[in-house]
């Protein structure tokens, strides 16, 4: 389903207020839906198929049956459209939802509720690693008052995580060590793997914003603590080493 279809049109003019995914939960949310904003945040995969298929079962460490990936074949056009409305939908629907990001932070760090802080953690890397487009779409009259005021979003989605206007404190909980099972409050064997599963799945999204920091250039000093974070591993240099060689003995 192309992007556009999102914003239902009322003659010429779009219903912004009546885009679909406004409806998506957030705060009381589900993995499913959490994921749906996912791939429609990050826009058409920048990589193959099947590369984009790992990345998300690297974060879900499940068999990912939903979301599907699009293809898009070589549409140039199309995969424009895409790019530029993948854009356009995050900010009308951050725009309309200012509290998003503190719920993903907030699903991301309960490790109890497994599934909604891994779908959590692929929503920031999908966001992280969008392909997103800032040209302008021909199809929306340029003084559309709220295309004016949506065109003035973050371009990329690495602009967007590390500007804390919009997005609070999601640098600093990718930076702070992963929580590992000794500071958990009762329960074994499923709580500790959770934990595990939760902590590698944060790593990654913290490795992925390395290098989108490394091939965009620019921003050393984020660089510098990102790169600092992640070589002191995910649990980082206080972590309690016999709760995480319990953990890995699963």
């Amino acid at each position: 389903m192309p992007r556009s279809t999102l914003i239902p049109r009322r003659g010429s003019s779009l219903a912004w207020g009546d885009c679909i995914i406004l409806d998506m939960p957030v705060t009381r949310t589900n993995q499913d839906a959490l994921k749906t904003l996912a791939t429609v945040f990050h826009g058409p995969p920048k990589v193959c198929t099947a590369t984009f298929l790992t990345l998300f079962t690297n974060l879900t460490q499940e068999e990912i049956t939903f979301p599907q990936i699009e293809t898009l074949g070589s549409d140039t056009n199309r995969t424009r459209t895409e790019s530029a409305f993948a854009r356009l939908l995050t900010a009308l629907f951050i725009n309309h939802k200012p509290n998003t990001f503190s719920d993903i932070i907030s699903h991301a760090d309960t490790i109890a509720m497994k599934e909604n802080a891994l779908a959590a953690l692929a929503l920031l890397r999908a966001l992280i690693t969008s392909s997103w487009s800032s040209d302008p779409i021909a199809d929306i009259p340029a003084d559309d008052p709220t295309y004016a005021r949506l065109s003035s979003f973050p371009k990329t989605g690495l602009d967007l995580i590390l500007d804390p206007s919009i997005s609070g404190g999601v640098l600093p909980a990718l930076l702070k060590p992963a929580t590992s099972f000794s500071n958990l409050v009762g329960g074994r064997g499923d709580a500790e793997n959770a934990a595990y599963q939760v902590a590698i799945a944060k790593f990654d999204v913290l490795k992925a914003l390395g290098r989108q920091l490394e091939e965009n250039g620019g921003r050393e000093d984020v660089l510098f603590m990102v790169k600092r974070r992640i070589n002191e591993g995910p649990w980082g240099v206080s972590g309690s080493v016999g709760s995480r060689i319990g953990t890995l003995e699963l």
